[in-house]
């Protein structure tokens, strides 16, 4: 089953990379699906970013509130 993304084009999102690190706030510019056999996960474009053609986990981001 699908789940919900959580964050829609142009939130700002605190982005903490997978090994702990904040990285920053971010913007969200576009996501897509992930998808295979035993596996779901939306992923997200953010900028600015040094490598924007690799979308960020939903699991790496938090809505800012700020």
């Amino acid at each position: 089953m699908q789940k919900e993304k959580q964050f829609e084009l142009g939130d700002h999102v605190k982005y903490t990379n997978p090994n702990g690190v904040y990285i920053g706030v971010k913007k969200i510019i576009g996501y897509e699906l992930w998808s295979g056999e035993h596996y779901s996960d939306h992923r997200y474009y953010i900028e600015p970013s040094d490598t924007p053609w690799y979308p960020v986990s939903e699991e790496s981001l938090k809505l800012c509130t700020d």
